[in-house]
């Protein structure tokens, strides 16, 4: 009977530890977009949404899109077809350039106000991770 009575309580052990592990999956399984997004469309949970463009003209300037990412960090739109391979590519300045966005965690806050979208590996939810610049040479 002891052993049968440890069994069950080193069965429910794995159980619980694997219920734990289950429920926190996203923090281990968070993944950042290696594209650059050139034309995004950010949102906030309190409704508000606006669009940053790359390739606008005239320009947006890098800080303008640096406080919008900041008060608008959740991605809800955006297109592989309007990316490039990476940030490294825009190589700083003081020019918009582009957006690396990062898979959301469960345990996000904003988690439940977010779109989901696919950007090439399932339907995630998203949010601004870098913000990348570049020179304008006239």
């Amino acid at each position: 009977m002891k052993i049968l009575k440890f069994n069950v309580s080193f069965l429910f052990a794995i159980l619980a530890i694997a219920v734990t592990l289950t429920a926190q999956a996203g923090i281990f399984g968070k993944r950042t977009i290696t594209r650059c997004f050139t034309e995004v469309g950010l949102f906030n949970c309190q409704g508000s949404y606006v669009i940053v463009d790359g390739n606008s003209n005239p320009s947006t300037s890098c800080s303008t899109v640096q406080e919008l990412a900041a008060s608008h960090p959740i991605v809800a739109s955006a297109s592989i077809t309007n990316s490039i391979p990476s940030g490294e590519a825009c190589g700083g300045g003081e020019v918009f350039c582009c957006l690396t966005v990062s898979e959301m965690s469960p345990s996000d806050p904003d988690i439940n106000c977010t779109p989901f979208l696919d950007l090439g590996e399932g339907f995630k939810r998203y949010r601004v991770e870098a913000v990348y610049c570049k020179r304008v040479i006239h």
